[in-house]
C-alpha cells in the first residue's frame, strides 16, 4: 500500500513540475508591452480620433517589426492611450498595449 502511494505522490509531483514548466515556457514568449506614437494638425474630437487611429497604426507597426506577426488592437491588453494638445495647434498621441497574438 505505501509503494502504491508513494508512486501515486511521485507522480503528481512529476504532473505539477511539468505544468510549472509549460507555464513558464509560455509566458515567456509573450510579446513586450508596445508603443506607438503620431501627431496630427488640428485640435478637438475629430483630431484626437484621428491622432489615436494614426498611433494605433504606428503601434501595429512596431509590434510586426518586433515580432513578424500583424497585432489586432482590439484584442491587445494592458492598453494605454495618452493624449495632449500642442501649442494649442496640434494633437499627439501615445498609446501602449501589450499584443494578444
Amino acid at each position: 500500500m505505501s509503494t502504491v502511494l508513494r508512486a501515486g505522490i511521485a507522480a503528481l509531483a512529476v504532473s505539477c513540475l511539468a505544468v510549472t514548466a509549460a507555464t513558464a515556457a509560455v509566458a515567456g514568449h509573450r510579446a513586450d508591452r508596445e508603443s506607438g506614437e503620431a501627431e496630427v494638425m488640428g485640435v478637438g474630437p475629430a483630431a484626437r480620433d484621428a491622432a489615436i487611429s494614426a498611433a494605433i497604426a504606428d503601434w501595429k507597426r512596431e509590434v510586426r517589426e518586433e515580432t513578424g506577426h500583424t497585432p489586432r488592437w482590439r484584442t491587445a491588453t494592458e492598453k494605454k492611450i495618452e493624449c495632449e494638445i500642442e501649442r494649442g495647434r496640434k494633437t499627439e498621441c501615445e498609446v501602449k498595449a501589450r499584443p494578444n497574438f
